[in-house]
């Protein structure tokens, strides 16, 4: 589905710092994802449904994300396989591999 997130990153634990936020959108209930990156702010659905579940889950994918990006290792384009060339492309050269 366009847009929606990686799952396939491990996932860490929840004692790590809060970082971004799970959230809804007024007329979906699809959870998304919202956190800054490379000082753009990202928002996109996980394709998930809201449930206590599934927000365990996001939650733990985020917070992942989180070490990823402090550590270096976090690549824009895998974790959202489903955006477009143009954005997994901006974000590609923020990470330096242009």
């Amino acid at each position: 589905m366009k847009g929606s997130i990686n799952m396939d990153i491990p996932i860490g634990d929840r004692q790590n710092k809060k970082f971004g936020s799970v959230t809804t959108k007024s007329g979906s209930n699809n959870l998304y994802v919202d956190f800054y990156y490379h000082g753009n702010r990202i928002v996109k659905s996980t394709g998930m449904k809201d449930t206590s579940e599934n927000r365990v889950i996001v939650n733990d994918w985020l917070i992942n994300v989180h070490r990823k990006i402090e550590n270096g290792s976090f690549v824009f384009a895998d974790a959202f396989p489903g955006v477009s060339d143009k954005e997994k492309s901006k974000f590609a050269e923020l990470e330096g591999w242009t």
